[in-house]
């Protein structure tokens, strides 16, 4: 291992409805609204990087969420490995669990992957990414 990285973090997010329209539908179909809720998470976790080789890193974060319109809460973690082929380039393959909905319209824990291609402008390669996705 050449380097090894360790970090905190702490993300917010929301969303908020600003008008509420109840409706009925004609019979035999009744209007079904869609499922958008007041939605705000806030999120601590601590992360940690490795340089496994010259060009890849292993990333894994872990902490705890809380939804406060949906008054709960638990744990979340995830993990990633990127690879940095060049200075301001690298493509990053991720999972990430939740015990809460990050996602609108949602309930229950969730568990995401993805992969993503970040370009920057030259530099060194950057420590642990953390976000929502």
């Amino acid at each position: 291992m050449t380097g090894l990285f360790a970090g905190i973090a702490y993300d917010g997010k929301g969303e908020y409805r600003l008008k509420y329209d109840s409706l009925t539908g004609t019979a035999p179909t009744p209007y079904v609204p869609l499922s958008i809720r007041n939605l705000e998470d806030h999120a601590a976790t601590a992360s940690l990087s490795a340089s496994l080789w010259d060009q890849v890193w292993l990333d894994a974060f872990g902490g705890y969420v809380y939804d406060r319109y949906a008054k709960s809460g638990g744990g979340l973690y995830g993990g990633s490995i990127r690879i940095t082929p060049a200075a301001g380039f690298e493509i990053e393959m991720g999972a990430r669990h939740s015990n809460i909905s990050l996602l609108q319209g949602e309930l229950g824990g969730e568990t995401t992957a993805g992969i993503s291609l970040n370009i920057g402008f030259g530099g060194s390669p950057r420590a642990t990414p953390f976000s929502l996705w």
